[in-house]
């Protein structure tokens, strides 16, 4: 197969401790930082680029990307998103329109569970890798998530690590939904009927259970100071607010999974 046919366009984050200056160079941009050597990126191989405040984009790469449909997503210091640059191809209603698409197919919904069990898969072993859980877990979701919960009270007891988790879940859902909507996915739309698949409470277990090695490592943390007293509401809300450029990323990269997915499923219907 010919390689550059066989390459998935994949997210790309740039963030320097110290000032980078990004600029198109031919089908590439080029990123130059003090005392490393440059670095090409090419375009076709690009699906979003995440920026930090300390890069500098000259207009011509910012242009280069909206033609590739490339999608420029820039944060500042407090990794907090100011600005999003859509590429051509790539609006708030291509994922709705790709949604749209698939549903025509008759075999849509098997499509779509078997892509969904995939990324449970995905994401399962990822957890299962960052938490030492045992390997065969995770073929097992839910027996994972038991596991994660045993593991929760084991350090901080049954009462506060049900409801960090709780919190935790319920914040990935929340996020999704919002992340969805702000694409042109609106939960509430006829798109996903009554009785189909959720997407957004799809996407958004996964997201939640993609949090479960941070609620754990920072239940451990708090497990080795010393609880003193009950964990209120409010530190878990300002650790979820903290958590915030960790789920923008896993967010990301769950929705970029889903666009490609719909692109070759496309592809293989015309």
């Amino acid at each position: 197969m010919n390689e550059q046919t066989d390459v998935r366009p994949l997210p790309v984050y740039i963030e320097p401790a110290e000032v980078a200056q990004v600029t198109l160079d031919g089908p590439a941009l080029c990123v130059s930082m003090l005392d490393r050597a440059d670095a090409w990126l090419p375009l076709r191989r690009l699906s979003r680029l995440v920026v930090s405040d300390k890069v500098q984009m000259d207009m011509s790469s910012i242009l280069a990307c909206a033609r590739y449909g490339i999608t420029i997503v820039m944060h500042d210091g407090n990794d907090d998103i100011v600005a999003r640059v859509i590429g051509r191809g790539s609006d708030l209603s291509g994922l709705r329109q790709r949604l749209m698409d698939l549903t025509v197919l008759p075999d849509w919904r098997e499509r779509y569970g078997d892509w969904l069990n995939a990324q449970c898969r995905r994401v399962s072993m990822t957890v299962v890798r960052r938490t030492h859980a045992p390997r065969s877990l995770a073929s097992h979701p839910g027996l994972l998530r038991k596991w994660l919960q045993s593991r929760a009270a084991e350090y901080v007891g049954q009462s506060i690590a049900r409801r960090t988790g709780y919190l935790f879940s319920r914040h990935g859902m929340i996020w999704m939904q919002h992340s969805l909507t702000r694409l042109g996915v609106d939960a509430t739309q006829a798109l996903w009927r009554e009785g189909e698949p959720d997407l957004a409470a799809d996407l958004g277990h996964l997201l939640a259970l993609r949090m479960e090695p941070m609620r754990l490592g920072w239940l451990a943390g708090i497990a080795r100071g010393g609880v003193r007293h009950p964990l209120r509401d409010k530190a878990v809300i300002r650790k979820l607010e903290r958590l915030r450029p960790r789920l923008a990323r896993i967010d990301l990269d769950l929705v970029n999974r889903l666009y490609i997915w719909l692109s070759e499923t496309e592809g293989l219907n015309r």
